[in-house]
């Protein structure tokens, strides 16, 4: 019987082969691994925007509160100096979300919310419900925080009527 000859018949097919399959597989890995880095951002996005959502709604609660205590527009100003703002004109607020929030013209929140001190303001206005044949005042309580990491901002706005 005659030894076969197997360094004749090789080529070097193996090696070639196994190297394509390994450089599939570092593509499929690398792959996943970006698909995990977005996925982290995103729910990073969303705990921030979620942060800043629950302490914009604390804030709000909290004006509300105070809008129950207070009489007509005592105490309220033109200028929004002190958080609580007369709106004579009635129509749109008289502040906007930049306005209080970057001039610290707001009343910081109590309530303090994952590291994050909300800020809130209370625009009077003196209105006619629907159905009322007299005047009463409304109250436009606007809120806002930023988020933890400061690249969100959630403002929230409801109409307050007194029960009085």
């Amino acid at each position: 019987m005659k030894p076969l000859n197997c360094k004749a018949s090789q080529r070097g097919a193996a090696l070639v082969v196994s190297l394509i399959l390994l450089l599939v597989v570092t593509l499929i890995g690398i792959s996943g691994m970006q698909s995990t880095v977005l996925q982290e951002k995103m729910s990073g996005n969303f705990k921030d925007k979620n942060s800043a959502f629950q302490a914009a709604e604390a804030a709000l609660r909290e004006g509300e509160a105070q809008a129950e205590t207070l009489s007509g527009h005592t105490g309220m100003t033109a200028t929004c100096t002190n958080g609580l703002c007369y709106n004579s004109a009635g129509g749109t607020p008289l502040v906007t979300l930049e306005t209080y929030l970057k001039s610290g013209n707001g009343i910081e929140a109590d309530e303090v919310i994952s590291g994050l001190k909300p800020v809130y303001l209370i625009d009077g206005v003196k209105s006619r419900p629907p159905g009322s044949t007299g005047w009463r005042y409304m109250y436009r309580i606007i809120a806002a925080s930023q988020g933890q990491t400061g690249s969100s901002i959630s403002e929230l706005r409801s109409t307050y009527f007194p029960v009085n």
